[in-house]
């Protein structure tokens, strides 16, 4: 990544950079997955990511490159008040804040500042959001 982060700098500062979604791809099998659900299972695909800073034009560019299908995007740190049949989401505190009918906590090694106060299915890749998607669903 293009910062180096000092002892003394704030660690969040990382995610204000103006381009930070600029030279970024997708994770594996993403895009395929979410375009799977939308047009073979009929899931209306909305992302909902909380943006600190300037870079809100570079994840939007983003998502314009890669995903070519219908989407709705929000922004906001509330993603609670989102109303979802699933929320997949690698942070244990939009996870803990959700209304979403089934939550998926996509793992992530990053520093959590809360603990899950519910059980919820943890993944590693998207082909086993996929599968859980499917298994709970019947699909």
């Amino acid at each position: 990544f293009p910062v180096t982060i000092f002892d003394h700098a704030d660690c969040l500062s990382f995610w204000t950079i103006p381009d930070l979604y600029d030279d970024l791809h997708p994770i594996p099998d993403a895009v395929s997955v979410l375009r799977e659900l939308h047009e073979k299972h009929g899931y209306k695909i909305v992302f909902v990511s909380y943006v600190i800073g300037g870079n809100f034009d570079s994840k939007l560019n983003f998502l314009k490159r890669y995903v070519d299908f219908p989407y709705d995007v929000v922004i906001t740190k509330s993603k609670y008040l989102i109303p979802a049949d699933f929320i997949i989401d690698d942070r244990n505190e939009f996870l803990n804040e959700s209304t979403a009918r089934k939550r998926i906590k996509f793992n992530s090694p990053f520093e959590q500042f809360s603990e899950l106060t519910e059980p919820v299915k943890v993944v590693h890749n998207w082909l086993q959001v996929l599968k859980y998607i499917k298994d709970t669903e019947k699909l």
